[in-house]
């Protein structure tokens, strides 16, 4: 489409969405946020490169509220209304969880959003949203192994995965706090 010159599609969310995330916000009091969308699924994932580095994103979530920004939770689908929370220090949106037009217009409001790759990471590719993916290369896991990637995607690491937008940076390393607070004060 990008040599026809047709205009790319863009993902945004609709104005019922765009309506309930303002009241969620309101009714939280909470103006400057950022989101972590976590995957917390065991099957993929022999390194655990996939999931969250929990005491990582504690470190950051502490930095972001020294900062004023609130950090929102949106845990796997099958986690959403799990009684433990993820981290002690961020708020929890179950409702983005299992919403999928919630979920894009809370990204769409977010100062910046965080995820590790996975399905609802697409919202974040081909919207317009202020968006990290953090995703390691791990040769043991089909799906993020460079071979596969380069075969199937013509990736290497360090490039964006095929046909997304540039609002989005790719973080081919381990998430740490140290590079999760770098990557939103460069946003």
């Amino acid at each position: 489409s990008r040599i026809r010159g047709d205009k790319p599609g863009i993902f945004s969310s609709p104005k019922y969405a765009q309506k309930m995330v303002s009241q969620f916000l309101k009714q939280k009091n909470i103006s400057n946020f950022v989101t972590i969308t976590s995957r917390e699924l065991d099957r993929d994932d022999n390194n655990k490169s996939r999931s969250l580095n929990i005491e990582e994103w504690a470190r950051a979530t502490s930095e972001f509220l020294a900062l004023d920004i609130q950090p929102i939770v949106i845990r796997d689908t099958a986690k959403a209304f799990d009684e433990n929370l993820l981290l002690e220090n961020a708020l929890e949106c179950p409702e983005a969880s299992i919403h999928l037009h919630f979920r894009l217009a809370l990204y769409e409001r977010a100062l910046h959003n965080f995820a590790k790759i996975s399905g609802p990471t697409t919202l974040l590719y081909f919207s317009n949203c202020s968006s990290t993916c953090f995703s390691a290369i791990d040769d043991t896991v089909a799906s993020i192994s460079e071979r596969f990637l380069n075969r199937n995607f013509g990736m290497v690491p360090g490039s964006p995965y095929p046909l997304t937008r540039k609002n989005i940076n790719f973080l081919w390393k381990r998430d740490t706090s140290f590079e999760i607070v770098r990557c939103f004060k460069k946003k």
